[in-house]
């Protein structure tokens, strides 16, 4: 019991931010993961041993953050014994409504009163995707600063994930939480900023502007649109082509310490994107470096 507790203590001192699972669907996420599992204690001098090895493991986290996702989205601190591993699910508390009312409607937070179409929800999701990502907050009057509720249950989050996917165009997965006040409950649907850009719906693309959400012009859907769409690329990827764009180069060293990824990953994939001509290899050994080919690569 001993060594539960003191799992359970690491992990609440690290905030379990040890390792955003960005491609984790989080409306599965607690069917897909379970909450805890704490290997059985077997004598102290093994428990001695496991102890310090969290402790190691927690000193190798790397933190990340992602603005559009803090409130649901699911950390992995991956323990270092065999077979146990850690999942929590950081929600979001009332007092985070508030700081979002207080902030108001804008670029990245959308107020509804009441649960919408899923024509109404794809244009959003398309939209704060093809944007900086964002909030939107169902069940509240946030002009009266009024809350209504929601009459929703267990299957609200499959039905966005189902509109998210089906009716947005890359298919978008977006993070959902239900938040309960007395006996109402309101919804709060996490959407990121998309690396698929342009995102549309009904054949139409989407944007915010300032606090509503509109379809794009030519221009503006021309402005959006990802450079590395189409090319069969991991996020990983197409913002290390991001990062050569805005510093000219990249190396092996700094793909792995932007991404928290091993020499051999890293290796990998950079060469994969060489071998699609989208970067040139300059150098030798360790002084490799990755830049664009003239044209830009895209």
């Amino acid at each position: 019991m001993a060594l539960a507790a003191d799992l359970r203590l690491w992990a609440i001192k690290a905030r379990l931010a040890a390792y955003w699972a960005a491609d984790v669907d989080v409306s599965n996420a607690l069917s897909a993961f379970p909450a805890k599992k704490v290997p059985p204690e077997s004598g102290t001098a093994q428990t001695t041993r496991r102890k310090n090895k969290v402790k190691k493991s927690v000193k190798k986290v790397q933190f990340r953050s992602s603005p559009s996702r803090d409130y649901t989205t699911i950390f992995r601190a991956k323990l270092e014994f065999p077979k146990a591993i850690c999942y929590i699910l950081c929600t979001m508390d009332w007092n985070e409504i508030i700081n979002l009312l207080e902030q108001g409607e804008g670029q990245a937070v959308e107020f509804e009163k009441a649960v919408p179409s899923a024509d109404d929800l794809a244009r959003e999701l398309v939209a704060f995707s093809n944007s900086d990502g964002g909030k939107i907050v169902y069940g509240i009057d946030d002009k009266n600063k009024h809350l209504i509720g929601l009459e929703i249950d267990g299957g609200f989050s499959d039905w966005v994930a189902e509109v998210g996917k089906m009716r947005c165009h890359p298919p978008i997965t977006p993070g959902v939480e239900v938040v309960e006040r007395g006996d109402k409950k309101i919804a709060v649907v996490s959407v990121p900023e998309g690396d698929e850009k342009a995102y549309k719906t009904d054949d139409i693309c989407y944007i915010r502007d300032v606090n509503i959400s509109r379809p794009a012009r030519e221009d503006e859907e021309e402005e959006i649109k990802s450079p590395w769409s189409g090319k069969d690329l991991n996020k990983r990827q197409k913002r290390a082509l991001q990062f050569i764009t805005e510093h000219g180069s990249i190396t092996n060293r700094e793909f792995r310490e932007a991404f928290g990824v091993s020499h051999k990953t890293a290796h990998i994939e950079l060469t994969m994107m060489a071998d699609k001509k989208l970067i040139s290899p300059q150098g030798l050994g360790r002084s490799t470096c990755y830049v664009l080919p003239k044209g830009g690569g895209a």
